[in-house]
């Protein structure tokens, strides 16, 4: 939605995206020692690499929306390498996998739609002055 009430102008690089104080905090090697522990934990355990990385990133200091965008990227490069390595195995059921994407997009709109409409009847400022 470009162009739109809240719009802002995109930034060129993920260096732009960074408060001004932490731009200079952001080391190449910490990113690839945080993958190789989600990387590690998510193969013992099973759980997908976006549930631990996301917030990760966010701690360390990347803006949200860009710590969302990243890992979705990365998680479609990791599922495509695992389904093409599991599908050469002949451990991919292809007509299940087919109903479980077609689930997954509707889950997606489905969620996309329900947090516009949230977006544009509750806001941060309002929800900052409830007592608690």
């Amino acid at each position: 939605m470009k162009g739109g009430r809240y719009s802002r102008p995109e930034p060129d690089n993920l260096y732009d995206t960074l408060p001004p104080d932490r731009r200079d905090a952001v080391n190449v090697l910490v990113f690839l020692g945080m993958g190789a522990a989600v990387g590690f934990l998510s193969g013992m355990f099973g759980v997908g690499g976006g549930f631990l990385m996301t917030p990760l990133l966010i701690f360390s200091g990347i803006p949200p929306a860009v710590a969302i965008g990243t890992e979705a990227a990365q998680i479609v490069a990791s599922s495509v390498s695992g389904a093409i390595a599991q599908y050469q195995r002949r451990n991919v059921d292809i007509k299940m996998g087919l109903v479980l994407l077609i689930g997954g997009i509707v889950g997606s709109v489905m969620a996309f739609r329900l947090s516009r409409s949230c977006a544009n009847w509750v806001s941060l400022s309002s929800l900052s002055r409830w007592p608690m």
